[in-house]
């Protein structure tokens, strides 16, 4: 692992196998992540930044497909965020991204290429915030999703920690 020394590295493979997982995909199943990090053949501990999506494959850019898990399935994606804040791998990096029209024709979203919300002089619009603390104008804010807000905190305060006492039901 010398060449990673002064490195750390978004790992791209973690979105699709934590999307993989929550959607169930080829039998996949929560109880299965018991050794999520290093024993799925990640990066060592420290070197890697998880995340359950970025900017480029929430759009279908790069790899990923359909596995990626994103704010239009917000259930499944707060549980996969859940999941990599609570669990003690990596550098978790939570999205903040803002809602776009999707438009999908021959089976790819062809407005992929839309940007933030802006006005009719494409000035980007401010972020909004609401009562309940969620965002207006267009942006999604899934920082500000009560769920993950709260999963930050719990990250904090049990950070250095190790996983203790699993339970899964068979």
């Amino acid at each position: 692992m010398s060449g990673f020394i002064y490195n750390i590295l978004n790992d791209l493979k973690a979105c699709s196998k934590i999307g993989d997982v929550i959607r169930k995909n080829d039998g996949q199943q929560l109880r299965y992540v018991r050794n999520w990090g290093e024993g799925w053949g990640y990066l060592p501990e420290g070197y890697s930044v998880v995340f359950v999506d970025n900017h480029d494959n929430q759009r279908g850019h790069g790899s990923g497909g359909l596995s990626i898990l994103t704010f239009r399935v917000s259930r499944m994606y707060k549980i996969a965020t859940a999941f990599f804040l609570a669990w003690p791998y990596g550098i978790t990096r939570v999205m903040s991204s803002y809602y776009w029209d999707q438009d999908f024709q021959n089976g790819r979203d062809v407005n992929d290429w839309v940007g933030p919300p802006h006005d009719s002089d494409f000035n980007t619009l401010p972020v909004t915030i609401n009562p309940d603390l969620t965002c207006g104008n267009g942006w999604m804010c899934e920082h500000r999703w009560r769920q993950i807000y709260n999963m930050a905190r719990f990250r904090n305060v049990v950070k250095g920690t190790p996983v203790q006492g699993w339970w899964e039901n068979e």
